[in-house]
Formats: structure tokens, C-alpha cells, sequence
């Protein structure tokens, strides 16, 4: 005889995690905005150090990079006026 339980687990919301996850995205997005600008407007630089300023900056960084290289790829392609926009793809 098998016996399988389930268990179905709830996370309930509470202030702290709130304020926690408010901070988090709003200094993700600031890191994201400046080293969008830094690589974009500075294109001797591969990239810059994160030494110090923690996970979320070297996160950031990653996708800046990331966003910064598809949109050169995209001038390249269509040869339409650059669009940089923070919000993936729109």
C-alpha cells in the first residue's frame, strides 16, 4: 500500500516582507537604470565592478548588459533610432 500526503502551504504576507520586497525591486531597478546608462554611454567598458555593492547590483548589471547588447543588435538589424526601455521588450 502507497501512501502519499500533500501538503498545500499558504504564505501569508506580512509588513516586513512587504517593506523588504519594496526596497529590493525599487534598488533593482535604480542599479538597472545606472548601469544601463554607464554601458550604454560608455561602450569602451565591457562592464564595471560590482565589488562591494552586492548581489542585486552584479544581477543588475547581467541584465543591463544583456539589454544594452540586444538593443545595439537590433540598430545593426533594422537600423531604427535606439529605444532603450527598462520594461523588456515594449
Amino acid at each position: 500500500m502507497n501512501l502519499t500526503r500533500s501538503y498545500q502551504l499558504q504564505i501569508e504576507p506580512n509588513f516586513h516582507k512587504l517593506e523588504d520586497l519594496r526596497y529590493a525591486s525599487s534598488r533593482y531597478m535604480l542599479y538597472l537604470q545606472h548601469f544601463i546608462t554607464q554601458l550604454y554611454y560608455e561602450p569602451i567598458k565591457r562592464f564595471f565592478s560590482t565589488k562591494g555593492m552586492g548581489l542585486l547590483a552584479n544581477r543588475a548589471q547581467k541584465q543591463a548588459m544583456g539589454i544594452v547588447a540586444g538593443e545595439k543588435e537590433r540598430v545593426k538589424e533594422v537600423g531604427a533610432p535606439v529605444k532603450l526601455s527598462l520594461e523588456g521588450g515594449k
